[in-house]
């Protein structure tokens, strides 16, 4: 797994890039050997108020599925602690739900390597001082390739990445759709 590691008012030391490495190091044994060589993790250490509240953000880009948790803490350590524990139960909690869902389908890994050139990235971010004048100010843009999945798969992946909404391309029908978590608890499905 390739580390990117940055900071956000607090320096990066080499002690804190290896305890961030050793954390998310056992993550990787959940994968496969193709997938840890692909994976990479983005984190994301700040300070806020006066070093008051430490930060931890971690996204592991996997092929075909995307690892993201966040944590506020008194101390960078534990903050990176908690991070780690959270994506452990991420992965825990879905990994049998896709392993069943994609087995009829030919194995969860033929779907992961099928799904492993669907690529998304940050392409913008907004210049603060364009923010001002404009009326809805967009903070960030994403592009994302669809790659066309059931709507059950989409609701997985969701869940996977702990979101409150999700685009795919729908495979039967080869339109742009959305599923959604709603708030008691049940899933709502916009497609046209």
């Amino acid at each position: 797994m390739r580390y990117n590691v940055r900071g956000k008012q607090t320096t990066i030391t080499p002690a804190l890039q290896e305890y961030v490495e050793r954390k998310i190091g056992p993550i990787e044994e959940w994968f496969g050997v193709e997938k840890r060589e692909a994976a990479q993790a983005h984190v994301l250490l700040s300070v806020e108020g006066q070093g008051a509240v430490h930060r931890a953000e971690v996204t592991i880009a996997l092929p075909g599925v995307e690892l993201r948790a966040e944590v506020k803490g008194g101390d960078m350590y534990a903050a990176i602690d908690e991070v780690v524990e959270k994506l452990e139960r991420q992965v825990r909690r879905h990994k049998t739900k896709l392993d069943r869902a994609l087995r009829h389908r030919g194995g969860l890994r033929q779907a992961v390597q099928a799904a492993a050139d669907a690529a998304f990235a940050d392409v913008a971010t907004a210049d603060p001082a364009d923010e001002a004048a404009a009326p809805f100010p967009i903070r960030r843009t994403k592009r994302l390739d669809l790659k066309p999945i059931d709507v059950e798969e989409a609701i997985l992946q969701m869940n996977l990445l702990d979101h409150q909404f999700y685009m795919f391309l729908n495979r039967e029908t080869n339109d742009t759709e959305l599923v959604y978590r709603r708030n008691d608890g049940t899933y709502g499905w916009l497609t046209r």
